[in-house]
């Protein structure tokens, strides 16, 4: 019965701070900042020297 009771509690606790992110997200959204965040441009991962890439490609199967 205590275990019933420790879990209804932090049901309510998490439903309590559940509320307080969700009001912060509203006050953000309706805020200045309401225009989208500049975009990052996309970084392309380095590759790898060409030599390399024929090895494996040229590895016994």
């Amino acid at each position: 019965m205590l275990l019933l009771e420790s879990i209804g509690t932090s049901i309510g606790a998490l439903r309590s701070d559940l509320g307080k992110v969700l009001e912060l997200l509203d006050s953000e959204r309706d805020g200045p900042a309401a225009s989208p965040p500049e975009r990052q441009p996309v970084r392309s991962l380095p590759q790898p020297p060409a030599s390399r890439m024929t090895k494996v490609k040229n590895a016994p199967q």
